[in-house]
């Protein structure tokens, strides 16, 4: 069984809906994923104001994970916008890209993260954030 959690998913979704996530690449993806587990995920977002991508932490903390670079920037507003029309059902995947290949998505609920190409951790997401009506 791959490392993290799995949020419950609001009844209606359809079993092949489209989530929108981030997959961490990192050749310390098994370091980070031993901290991940560690700690209660709340949600991965982006901060358009500041152009920062930010974890959630429980109710009280945010930590700053990467500044988005202008080009970028679209990419990140889509990965917003899809996340609030899936009600915040997102992802988070951490994968060591060096040693395990191109990443494969989806997984089995039941893999064991020693297949080629398999992530090292999956965490599925809530953002309960106010929602706005765009």
């Amino acid at each position: 069984m791959l490392p993290g959690q799995l949020c419950q998913i609001p009844p209606g979704f359809s079993d092949n809906a489209m989530v929108y996530g981030l997959v961490v690449l990192s050749e310390r993806a098994d370091y980070i994923c031993s901290i991940y587990k560690n700690e209660d995920i709340s949600a991965i977002r982006i901060d358009l104001d500041n152009n920062e991508l930010l974890i959630d932490l429980g109710i009280d903390k945010t930590y700053k994970i990467d500044k988005v670079a202008a080009e970028e920037k679209e990419g990140y507003f889509l990965f917003e916008r899809t996340k609030r029309q899936m009600g915040g059902l997102h992802f988070l995947a951490v994968h060591n890209n060096i040693t395990g290949g191109e990443a494969n998505l989806p997984v089995d609920a039941d893999d064991d993260g020693k297949n080629d190409g398999c992530i090292t951790g999956l965490w599925t997401l809530m953002d309960y954030t106010p929602q706005d009506d765009d």
